[in-house]
C-alpha cells in the first residue's frame, strides 16, 4: 500500500528537477556551458535603432504629429555615443537614421491614405517611446526551434512570406491596409 504513493512522490521528485526554474540543469550537472536563451539572442543592434528612430519620426512627420524632429535625432545620436559608439559607428548610425528618415518619408508621402487610425495609434506609440528616450526598436520574434514535434501546432508551414522591403512585401502591406 505505501509502495505506489512513495512511488509517484519520486516520480514527482524526479520529473521536477526537470523544470526550467532551478539553477541545476545538465549543463551546470556535467560542467559544460548551456545555450544561451532566445531572449539573450534577439537583442536589437544600433543599426536597428537608427533605422527605427529615423522612420518612426518621418511617420510622425507624415501623420502632422507637433514635435522637433531634429531634437529626436540629435538625443537618439546622443544615446548611442553614451554606450559607447565609436566615430565610425556614430557616422554609420546617421546615415541610417537619415536614410531611414528619407526613403519611409518619401514612401509615405506618395500614399494620401497613409494616416490610418490604426497607423496613427501606432505612431503615437513610438513617437511616445522616442521622445521619452527609449529608442529601442520593437523586439523581433526569437527564432522557432526546429526539432522533433516543431510546426504540430502551428500548422508546420515555414513560409515566412517575401522579405522585408521587396515589392512582394510593400503589395503585401497594401493589403493589410485595404488598399
Amino acid at each position: 500500500m505505501l509502495r505506489r504513493p512513495l512511488l509517484f512522490v519520486m516520480l514527482a521528485l524526479g520529473l521536477s528537477g526537470c523544470s526550467g526554474g532551478g539553477g541545476v540543469s545538465t549543463a551546470s550537472i556535467l560542467g559544460g556551458e548551456a545555450a544561451p536563451t532566445p531572449a539573450s539572442v534577439a537583442v536589437a543592434d544600433p543599426g536597428e535603432r537608427a533605422f527605427h528612430a529615423g522612420a518612426v519620426t518621418a511617420r510622425a512627420v507624415r501623420c502632422g504629429y507637433n514635435f522637433d524632429p531634429a531634437a529626436v535625432r540629435a538625443n537618439y545620436l546622443a544615446h548611442e555615443a553614451a554606450v559607447g559608439a565609436t566615430p565610425e559607428q556614430m557616422a554609420k548610425l546617421q546615415q541610417t537614421y537619415d536614410v531611414a528618415h528619407r526613403g519611409v518619408a518619401k514612401a509615405a508621402g506618395e500614399d494620401s491614405n497613409y494616416c490610418t487610425d490604426r497607423r496613427t495609434r501606432d505612431i503615437k506609440t513610438e513617437l511616445g517611446n522616442l521622445l521619452a528616450g527609449n529608442f529601442e526598436a520593437p523586439k523581433k520574434q526569437a527564432p522557432k526551434e526546429e526539432g522533433l514535434f516543431s510546426g504540430w501546432l502551428d500548422g508546420g508551414g515555414s513560409d515566412t512570406g517575401p522579405a522585408f522591403g521587396s515589392s512582394g512585401w510593400w503589395e503585401s502591406q497594401q493589403d493589410k491596409v485595404g488598399g
